[in-house]
């Protein structure tokens, strides 16, 4: 329906749904293109809303067109947008490792792809990177899943539901099912002689082809310098395969949502490594993983607020990447959607990145200043730096 009323030239505003999905991203920008006569909205506050649909009054006015809406719609949006504000972060001292061995650690690199075909990206992977992706069936590692050591796998279990500061929702059972796919993995990679794997895990786990998500195996090798990727997303792969190997941090792959109501990007999924400032650093107090499987309530990531975030993602095929970064303020304790959700407030203009948004939903947040170190390690690799905010 939107899709006709925008080509039919009709007055429009489109509200999205926090966390319904990722429609209004990039809206603003590719109406603008097209030409329609629409106004996108991504705002928890229903004022905003309110204040826009109102400009549907300017049609009743004698002659009025929809190029009057259009420009009345925009002129509340844009001052319903929270304006930014100076905000005081944490200091924090990243160790960059040297660019020339991070090239050539990833020119030695592999990354597994499971049940996903990696079509263009994977050649343009190789040719950008260096990186071989090799393609390989779920059920190669729904076998790997059934011959995985109990004993082993409970042992796994037992360690998560620990360190958890209590358990939510799961049974023990589904743990250690969580642990035969963690030693599933390691085989894989083992057996490769992979850095790292990207799993079509919703497809594979819907479909009845495997039993258990990777997702706690995911956060273990986060933690310990290894590439877990959710989704069978190459893209986001070869990101965390770089930025691991440039800054020794483990990034945070999410499904962002926008909210112009208060300046905050919410950076949203299933997985969060527990160790952001990398293996030797410190844990974060809460951990929150694993699409409903163990959770901790709404207690904040106290050890991981008020610091600098840099968010971006390597486009493989155009040679960019994207990037903006964001200053950490919340844990968002909201069952929609991902179970994760890490609050950050924009550095930069809300407006560019939200209008503007491209090359799909995903995005990978690392903490620190690394928006140097990344365009160093892309002048090497002769990749465009677009600054998204």
């Amino acid at each position: 329906m939107v899709e006709a009323a925008g080509k039919a030239g009709r007055p429009m505003v489109v509200v999205e749904d926090h966390y319904g999905g990722p429609y209004s991203l990039g809206f603003n920008g590719r109406v603008e293109t097209a030409g329609w006569k629409a106004v996108g909205l991504a705002t928890s506050r229903i004022q905003d809303v309110a204040d826009v649909v109102r400009c549907f009054r300017v049609l009743r006015k004698p002659g009025a067109t929809a190029d009057d809406f259009l420009a009345a719609a925009k002129d509340v949006y844009h001052k319903n947008i929270a304006r930014p504000v100076d905000f005081i972060f944490r200091a924090d001292q990243v160790h960059v490792n040297d660019i020339g061995q991070c090239v050539q650690k990833l020119r030695e690199s592999k990354t597994l792809l499971v049940g996903r075909d990696p079509k263009a990206a994977g050649p343009a992977i190789k040719e950008e990177f260096g990186v071989q992706v090799i393609p390989i069936e779920l059920a190669e590692l729904h076998q790997a899943y059934l011959k995985a050591d109990p004993a082993e796998a409970a042992k796994w279990a037992d360690r998560w539901i620990a360190g958890a500061e209590k358990v939510v929702e799961p049974k023990r059972d589904d743990v250690v099912k969580s642990g035969a796919m963690h030693l599933a993995m390691q085989e894989l990679m083992k057996k490769h002689q992979a850095r790292a794997i990207s799993i079509n895990c919703l497809g594979g786990f819907y479909g009845g082809q495997l039993q258990a998500y990777p997702c706690l195996g995911f956060v273990e090798l986060n933690n310990d310098g290894f590439v877990g990727a959710c989704e069978g997303d190459l893209s986001s792969t070869v990101t965390m395969l770089a930025m691991g190997y440039l800054t020794d941090r483990p990034g945070f792959i999410s499904d962002p949502v926008i909210d112009t109501a208060t300046n905050q990007i919410i950076y949203a999924h299933c997985v969060a490594p527990t160790k952001v400032f990398g293996p030797k650093g410190h844990r974060i107090l809460t951990i929150s993983v694993a699409i409903r499987r163990i959770a901790t309530g709404g207690r904040p990531l106290v050890d991981a607020l008020e610091y600098l975030t840099t968010t971006l993602k390597f486009v493989p095929g155009r040679r960019e990447v994207v990037l903006h970064q964001a200053i950490s303020v919340a844990n968002v304790d909201e069952d929609k959607a991902c179970r994760s959700k890490l609050a950050c407030y924009v550095k930069g203009d809300i407006d560019k990145l939200f209008s503007g948004w491209q090359h799909g939903w995903h995005r990978v947040t690392y903490y620190g200043d690394l928006k140097e170190p990344v365009k160093e390690l892309c002048q090497t690799l002769k990749i465009k730096v677009v600054e998204e905010a």
